[in-house]
């Protein structure tokens, strides 16, 4: 039972984020003609993500730990999962709003970008935890 609720956490988690990021982000912006709703909308939905993320992870390594089985490596990739979006939201975020407001769209371009990979990077690493933690026992 643990190892399923796991692999629910890990994969619910992952699931989160790639469809927030792959379909919700680029639908809204496919779908709505006003770009700027379009981000503030997306926006909100990174924000549910990251603090989904932040959750999940707190879960997944409680119910590893539980289980005995949350090595140092599975703590690496939980991190590495949950802490782009943080680091997104904590300290980036504000430092695109501001760049938006002072009318500095190429600083706000390029700090989009790194909000991008952050995200993508938390996207694979999600794949890979769930990759790991759904391996068959040798």
């Amino acid at each position: 039972l643990l190892s399923r609720l796991v692999t629910l956490v890990a994969m619910f988690w992952m699931g989160s984020l790639w469809t927030i990021c792959a379909v919700v982000a680029t639908g809204l912006f496919a779908f709505l003609d006003d770009r700027r709703l379009a981000g503030t909308i997306a926006g909100q939905f990174f924000h549910i993500a990251t603090w989904l993320g932040v959750a999940f992870a707190v879960l997944l390594a409680g119910l590893l730990g539980v289980g005995k089985k949350l090595s140092k490596p599975l703590v690496g990739w939980i991190a590495l999962a949950a802490a782009p979006p943080l680091a997104n939201e904590l300290g980036l975020l504000p430092v695109m709003e501001s760049a938006r407001q002072a009318g500095n769209m190429a600083l706000f371009g390029s700090l989009h970008l790194v909000s991008v990979v952050l995200f993508a990077i938390a996207g694979i690493a999600t794949l890979v935890l769930v990759w790991r933690l759904t391996r068959p026992a040798t």
